[in-house]
Parts: C-alpha cells; structure tokens; sequence
C-alpha cells in the first residue's frame, strides 16, 4: 500500500542544507529523519542520509519519503542525486535500486592486524630497486 510521508524541515540553510523529520502525512506522526546536500553551482544534490525507525520499516514510508526529496529537489532545479548505502543493508540498496539508483562507485574496507613496526621498516629497507615487496621467509 502506498503511503503518504510530509517532510518537516528542521534546519534550512537555504537550498544547500535540508535536515528534518519524516512525518506521516494522516497523523504527524515521526516516522524517521532525512538530510540532504543541495550544490546550485552542478544542480546536484546528495542524500546524506534517510532513516525510518525500525517499527515503521516495510510499510512504505521510506519510498514516499524518497519520493517526497526527489520532488523537493526537482523542484529547486536540481537535476541528479547521489547517495552511499552500505552492502548490509539490501533493503535499502532494493529501495533506492526501485527508484532508478545505479552503482556507479564502490568503496571497500578490511580490519587491519597490528604489524610491529620493526618488521615494517625491515619491509621498506628489503625492498629492490623496482619498489617490489621481498617473499617472506619462514
């Protein structure tokens, strides 16, 4: 079922800035927050975030929210809108792909062991004249 979301602006740094509440638009009810960058000098904007309180979740709020900045924004001449979504989270990655978002970058990230600095600067020291890496030895 479609729902309808009114976005209720808290802070308004003119057409750069939007922070707010996502509010249904029967009871005014919160249902969550939103924050989105708008640059007039490209006519893009950036959704900083979108959040929908996990007891609102699945009911269609967070589509109308979407809905509801895209025309906010469209309405402010803005012509392309970027966004980060994080891989555990494919309910949002289903809902922003639903709108017509394309993965059009990809940022990775692993968890670091410590590496004592005295094999560190052993590893800078062996390297060759072409900046390869020495095999480790057992």
């Amino acid at each position: 079922m479609a729902k309808n979301a009114v976005l209720a602006a808290l802070e308004d740094d003119g057409p750069e800035h939007e922070l707010g509440h996502i509010c249904c638009a029967r009871a005014l009810r919160r249902l969550g927050e939103y924050w989105y960058s708008f640059d007039e000098a490209v006519l893009g904007a950036r959704l900083q975030y979108l959040f929908i309180m996990p007891r609102w979740r699945g009911m269609g709020y967070g589509a109308a929210a979407l809905a509801a900045i895209h025309a906010s924004l469209e309405k402010s001449g803005c012509k392309h809108i970027e966004l980060n979504v994080f891989a555990s989270n494919p309910h949002a990655m289903a809902l922003y792909k639903s709108f017509g978002y394309v993965v059009d970058s990809c940022e990775m990230s692993r968890s670091l062991s410590p590496v004592p600095a005295d094999e560190a600067v052993e590893d800078d020291l062996a390297r060759d004249a072409d900046g390869a890496r020495p095999s480790r030895r057992a």
